[in-house]
């Protein structure tokens, strides 16, 4: 907290920001975006692969990711869905949940499907 006047500031909470000097209250961070630090002047996207669905959140979320063989290059989602979790090609592959870009299989290596989690060879 910074004295001023005698007045005391206060930091906003994690999931909460103030944009401007002199503010009154703390916003929630939208969906799709997280604050997780006090005294925050803005919210971040959630990092591609993860999401937010609900606001004033600190954290995006880890538990309901991309599946394997699946990855979302999507910054600030708001939900993980068919549109944001697209299938990698073939040739390629996504052997974790919550990938953000899919592998290349390595030379002498293939994946014959789309969705791959690993390559053959």
């Amino acid at each position: 907290a910074t004295e001023m006047d005698g007045a005391e500031c206060s930091s906003c909470p994690t999931g909460k920001f103030a944009a401007n000097t002199g503010s009154s209250t703390c916003l929630d961070c939208d969906a799709g975006k997280y604050s997780g630090n006090t005294g925050s002047s803005a919210c971040t996207n959630c990092d591609a692969g993860t999401f937010s669905a609900d606001i004033g959140v600190s954290a995006c979320s880890g538990g309901a990711l991309c599946n394997v063989g699946s990855y979302s290059d999507t910054p600030g989602a708001t939900s993980l869905s068919t549109t944001t979790c697209q299938m990698c090609p073939t040739g390629k592959y996504a052997a974790n949940t919550g990938s953000s870009a899919c592998s290349t299989c390595d030379a002498g290596k293939f994946s014959a499907d789309s969705a791959a989690s690993t390559c053959s060879g």
